[in-house]
């Protein structure tokens, strides 16, 4: 038994890193042999050609791993990019080669998913900056007056829901008019729920008919099309809160 081969290998073969913008987005890969070596004994690691991620969607802390003398097993971290990962995700796959005296067994190749991940937050911020736009009327976004959005949360159980004193802003109706007369007048109260999925609902009342939109995990951009009865012809407008 005691001329037995060394064989090595990886610890797992398959893993997965899910990278969000506040998380160390790491991975300890290890190596591990058969049985202990008087000396270091060193393993290269490849990236392999069937990877769908490439060499920048990721770091690795050394190219080879080290079992050092007397242990059996080393590791080397593996650190996402966060800013190249994607939701759908993409696959290192990582080649173990042998070492002198030391051969690769069953287990010589890992395949890591990196995947992007922006959880939906506990609460959302209590005023965003705004932009407003209307692809109905063709203005494009930031042709309208900017302004902000307050936020007052709410004690609904679903969601992230809070009351905004404003959906599109204390000037939209004197822009669109022309007459700043309106400045203050009907600006739209709603209120404002981020579901779970990242979905946005909004509900007005009277004239202003609500919306739905999206939030963005990722930067915390909200992005809401409001419907609306107050003016005699249909139309929507698209606004933008940014934190």
């Amino acid at each position: 038994m005691e001329n037995r081969e060394t064989i090595a290998g990886f610890t797992a073969s398959s893993a997965t890193i899910f990278a969000t913008a506040e998380g160390t987005n790491s991975y300890s890969l290890s190596v591990a042999i058969s049985k202990q070596s008087s000396s270091d004994v060193s393993f290269d690691i490849s990236m392999s050609d069937s990877s769908t991620a490439a060499a920048d969607d990721y770091t690795m802390s050394a190219s080879s791993v080290t079992v050092k003398a007397g242990e059996l097993s080393g590791s080397v971290d593996i650190v996402a990019n966060f800013d190249n990962a994607s939701f759908d995700g993409k696959t290192l796959v990582l080649d173990l080669a042998a070492s002198a005296g030391v051969f690769v067994g069953t287990v010589g190749t890992i395949s890591i998913d990196i995947i992007k991940s922006c959880p939906i937050p506990d609460a959302l911020p209590a005023s965003f900056s705004a932009q407003a736009g209307s692809a109905d009327l063709g203005i494009d976004m930031g042709a309208l007056p900017d302004f902000t959005v307050t936020l007052t949360e709410t004690a609904a159980d679903d969601g992230l829901t809070y009351d905004l004193d404003t959906a599109w802003g204390t000037t939209m109706v004197s822009a669109l008019t022309g007459d700043s007369g309106y400045d203050g007048l009907y600006v739209y109260p709603a209120t404002m729920t981020v579901n779970d999925d990242g979905t946005v609902t909004v509900v007005g009342e009277s004239f202003y008919s609500g919306g739905t939109g999206i939030y963005d995990a990722c930067t915390g951009v909200i992005t809401l099309k409001l419907s609306q009865a107050l003016f005699s012809s249909p139309f929507t407008v698209d606004v933008v809160y940014t934190p």
